[in-house]
């Protein structure tokens, strides 16, 4: 984000940055997910 601003007048990268905080929220859910049945087995 600081190097594009840099460059450019304004923050033109908008859909990348969505695409990628979408892909770690969904990675974090996963891992939860992931972690919370594994510590409820016996």
């Amino acid at each position: 984000m600081v190097f594009d601003t840099g460059l450019t007048a304004q923050f033109d990268q908008i859909g990348p940055l969505l695409i990628g905080l979408t892909w770690l929220a969904g990675l974090v859910i996963a891992a939860a997910v992931i972690f919370a049945r594994r510590s409820t087995l016996p």
